[in-house]
């Protein structure tokens, strides 16, 4: 338990903002707060409004900061669903408190999503936990399908950006995703690889959702801790089906190329590009904290939605790092073209080509 103790005579007795009301009084107040939030684990801050600024630049909210509405829940397990796990949610696993999205711990796990699908973003959220002790586990997903088959009959199709204590910013891809990455070199045969840069000696991998292989570690521990009294910020960068990023307080830690799903369970043949989904926020077991969710759309040239479509122009090149599809790259059929376990991009006559269809994005170390 945190006590703050005021003293002394601080300001006016009485300030235009707060008539007939003393800054001692005011600050007995805040003191309260504080006390409260503390002794009820709770954080003291809820979500921040978006400066104009941030807002002219093209960020806006998902959470309003007062309710779930624009979202959806989704629940597995626990507490009897009758059958629906969208928007049924009886334990209040995930509830709008404090200017916060409060996940719970709950005998019910699942996610919030975004009803609207996205393709080309950037998406930040922040988080944190409200104990040290238990797993501290969550995730940050994109590219949902609550439609798809579930892996583990739990999970929809999606990329998560982890939120695990001593795994943040790691990849997890869930239900038949696939993804390209350049990893330790050391780790290759293993069955969870770490990234590497290929600028540092990484060398290109492909990893697929089968168990147990479908988690691509970073050896980067950018995460705040302890969790209970630290925020962490997760960022993701996504292009389409191109390439994403994953950043933890303010590093990138993880690089991605060429995602892909499985269209048919389990048959690498019917492989697709996934360009596109919703995306959630989890709660899986541990009571979580979530705050100052927010995103800027991009269009194919990369640049803000919101700016193009004010017409307003920016310099050439792209604020994130990433290189749009119209920068470079071998046009082409993604279904004429094939890769190896080793990476190696070819075509249907085992020519060696530079994309499976899709553009090859050089991505920012």
């Amino acid at each position: 338990m945190t006590v703050v103790i005021l003293s002394g005579e601080m300001g006016s007795p009485e300030t235009p903002s707060n008539p007939g009301v003393t800054a001692p009084r005011r600050l007995r107040g805040a003191a309260l707060a504080v006390i409260a939030c503390t002794v009820l684990g709770m954080p003291r801050s809820g979500s921040a409004e978006l400066t104009q600024a941030q807002r002219d630049s093209g960020w806006v909210d998902l959470f309003n900061g007062k309710n779930l509405t624009g979202l959806y829940t989704y629940l597995v397990g626990g507490a009897d669903l009758g059958g629906r796990n969208y928007d049924n949610d009886p334990l209040g696993t995930f509830k709008a408190e404090q200017g916060m999205i409060h996940a719970s711990n709950t005998v019910n796990q699942g996610h919030v999503g975004t009803r609207k699908d996205y393709s080309r973003y950037r998406c930040r959220v922040e988080y944190r936990y409200a104990g040290t002790t238990g797993s501290t586990n969550a995730g940050f997903l994109y590219h949902l399908d609550t439609a798809s088959w579930k892996l583990y009959g739990q999970h929809p199709r999606s990329v998560e950006c982890q939120m695990k204590h001593n795994e943040a910013g790691w990849t997890f891809l869930i239900a038949n995703v696939w993804m390209t990455t350049t990893v330790d070199p050391k780790t290759k045969g293993d069955d969870t690889p770490v990234y590497m840069p290929a600028s540092a000696g990484g060398v290109p991998y492909v990893q697929g959702d089968r168990d147990p292989k479908r988690t691509i570690m970073s050896s980067s521990h950018t995460e705040h801790w302890p969790a209970d009294t630290a925020w962490n910020t997760e960022e993701i960068r996504v292009y389409g089906a191109d390439s994403s990023l994953h950043v933890v307080n303010g590093k990138v830690v993880m690089k991605g190329t060429h995602l892909e799903y499985d269209k048919n369970k389990d048959d690498t043949a019917s492989r697709l590009p996934l360009f596109k989904g919703k995306i959630g926020l989890q709660a899986e077991g541990h009571e979580v904290w979530y705050r100052n969710w927010h995103i800027m759309e991009l269009d194919a040239e990369g640049k803000p939605v919101a700016l193009a479509r004010r017409g307003t122009s920016r310099p050439s090149g792209r604020a994130d790092g990433l290189v749009p599809a119209t920068a470079g790259g071998v046009p082409g059929s993604h279904g004429a073209v094939r890769i190896s376990r080793e990476g190696t991009l070819s075509d249907l006559r085992g020519r060696k080509v530079g994309s499976r269809g899709l553009p090859v994005l050089p991505l920012p170390d």
